[in-house]
């Protein structure tokens, strides 16, 4: 597909209701090539996609038949997609790069960005703290999955906005409707000054492809401001709500620095939380 040195001129004859009278307009195309705002080379531009091959499998697809036969069929460049973070993993190009915490290779990775040799493999390392999985998949085996961390880039250090503007939040889905009166959260550091304790009401309320149906409401005693961190009881309700689902929405954070330290500040934004437990209250 190669540009094309011609002018033209098109001319659309726009209908109105039977009515009406026609109306006609005259669009022209200028296609000088001195004249072009902006242009893409298709052959870059586009192209195709693989997604999350194992290692054994790359050693299967990337054959000299397999590639031959994709070059022959006119593919462009080949993209390649990795959910390890979706199994609660972090993911490199290389094991070349640094850590946060250089002295015990913990915290927060940065991988080598130097291309030398061609990267076959995409490596995958358990995170320091515990994720969130809506596969329900159990973490990664790896050293400190002691709690859960947000994301210390929807932080207003990074983001450059109120947190407010960018909430983060914990979903607890108990497989089936029970009574609930009251939570107990355990923090981690840094930990949630203000928060919301919810309850779904609707159904789906992880169903992340045809949408939840419904919304989430606030216990009548769920809005916390000022709140302590540690182990902290709070009672959500007199009467207990029956529900699957509790979420709980924070937008300001303690600022209070985890286990490794003030030195990275991503040790010290957003929201740790080590248990969660609810029910009722006797």
């Amino acid at each position: 597909m190669k540009a094309a040195r011609v002018s033209a001129q098109i001319v659309f004859l726009v209908a109105a209701l039977p009515t009406a009278t026609f109306a006609q307009s005259t669009v022209r195309v200028d296609v000088t090539p001195s004249h072009a705002i902006n242009t893409f080379d298709p052959d870059s531009a586009l192209g195709s996609s693989i997604d999350v091959l194992s290692r054994t499998d790359i050693n299967r697809v990337y054959t000299p038949h397999i590639i031959q036969e994709a070059l022959s069929a006119g593919w462009g460049p080949i993209t390649y997609r990795n959910n390890t973070e979706l199994r609660m993993a972090a993911w490199h190009w290389t094991e070349n790069g640094t850590w946060s915490d250089a002295a015990h290779r913990s915290g927060y990775f940065t991988g080598n960005t130097d291309l030398k040799e061609p990267i076959r493999s995409i490596l995958a390392y358990a995170l320091p703290h515990r994720g969130f999985a809506t596969s329900g998949d159990r973490p990664v085996a790896g050293p400190n999955l002691t709690y859960w961390k947000s994301n210390p880039y929807l932080t207003s250090k990074f983001t450059g906005e109120s947190d407010t503007l960018h909430p983060q939040w914990v979903v607890v889905d108990w497989q089936a409707e029970k009574p609930v009166s009251a939570v107990r959260i355990i923090w981690a550091n840094p930990y949630a000054t203000t928060y919301r304790v919810e309850y779904w009401v609707g159904t789906g309320a992880l169903d992340f492809d045809g949408g939840p149906k419904g919304e989430w409401k606030v216990f009548p005693s769920g809005a916390l401001k000022h709140a302590p961190g540690g182990t902290v009881m709070v009672k959500l309700t007199d009467a207990p709500v029956t529900a699957r689902y509790l979420r709980i929405l924070m937008t300001e954070s303690s600022g209070t620095c985890d286990e490794h330290g003030a030195e990275d500040v991503r040790n010290c934004v957003g929201y740790a939380i080590q248990q969660i437990a609810a029910g009722t209250l006797h």
